[in-house]
């Protein structure tokens, strides 16, 4: 377990709160919400330094474009996740079954998507059982009625 900042926080693969990314950046791209990083990809040069800096590992470049995102950094299994957080990756593979560009796969229990061939069609986000899987754009209708 990880005490830091706000407290006790179970994930050790989660955002520790401390704010060393927010410290670095110089385009203030990052704001600290709740003890967790925040990045404004519309301020966020992609200059790495938070990356270079963060001391979990747990900010990750993607896309610009990309509008679905995993948030979820646990390579635990699907019993310790379930222990410690409510909207981890919990390896079901759901979204994997479910694409239809399967660009889903997994390394160490964990979702990755391959932006290269990702449509942005919601269904991986309507299918993840914890929602880590989340998508910042309106999912079409015959997605959401999929469900």
């Amino acid at each position: 377990r990880n005490l830091y900042y706000d407290g006790d926080k179970a994930c050790e693969h989660g955002c520790l709160g401390g704010g060393t990314c927010f410290d670095v950046c110089e385009f203030d791209a990052i704001r600290m919400e709740n003890g967790i990083a925040i990045i404004d990809k519309d301020k966020c040069t992609a200059c790495n330094r938070c990356i270079e800096v963060c001391p979990k590992n747990v900010i990750d470049m993607v896309p610009y474009d990309a509008l679905t995102v995993i948030k979820c950094n646990s390579t635990d299994t699907a019993r310790e996740v379930r222990s410690k957080c409510s909207i981890g990756c919990i390896a079901c593979r759901l979204c994997v079954r479910s694409c239809p560009e399967e660009t889903i796969g997994f390394e160490n229990n964990l979702a990755k998507i391959d932006y290269s061939g990702c449509i942005q069609c919601g269904i991986c986000v309507q299918k993840c059982p914890t929602k880590c899987i989340t998508a910042e754009y309106e999912l079409p209708a015959e997605v959401v009625e999929a469900k």
